[in-house]
């Protein structure tokens, strides 16, 4: 006779508490490889895609596999939009101050100083770009979100309609 083991929801839960922690360590350990290897090893794009590859690879299946099961990726209230727009913001500057720094030590013989037009429009083009960018990731995470989330509003209209 086959013996069913009962689990205690507590130890499901730290469980997947700490397969949670390990996955968000390694989106990390990406990012970082990602960085140390692109700015400050100044290797090729080419030598950083399997990182970018598997960075991907996890977001999209966290989007869709969030969507699928109806999980609230992005918290809807107004407080949670100002954070939003705040780190898209904090972001934008973040790549714009790497960029520039990169870009001021590469090419710092074209520049007449800090404050040179052409370097200035350097970090204003990479600002706007990677606000953009942001934006409209931020913008497709929250609509697979509402997609996701009136999926299983639906889905529980129809098992409360059968019963």
């Amino acid at each position: 006779m086959k013996k069913n083991k009962l689990k205690d929801e507590r130890i499901v839960q730290v469980n997947n508490q700490i397969q949670s922690e390990a996955f968000l360590l390694l989106l990390v350990l990406l990012g970082t490889s990602i960085f140390v290897k692109s700015y400050l090893l100044e290797q090729p794009v080419s030598e950083v895609f399997t990182e970018l590859l598997l960075l991907g690879v996890a977001f999209i299946y966290l989007l869709i596999r969030g969507s699928l099961i109806g999980h609230e990726l992005i918290d809807q209230s107004k407080h949670a939009k100002k954070l939003r727009v705040l780190a898209v913001i904090v972001g934008s500057v973040f790549v714009s101050a790497v960029t520039g720094v990169r870009n001021y030590s590469l090419y710092h013989e074209l520049y007449t100083g800090y404050f040179d037009p052409h370097f200035l429009a350097i970090l204003g083009i990479t600002f706007i770009s990677s606000a953009l960018f942001m934006s409209a990731l931020v913008f497709l995470v929250s609509s697979v979100n509402r997609f996701g989330q009136k999926r299983l509003e639906s889905k529980l209209e129809d098992e409360n309609e059968e019963k």
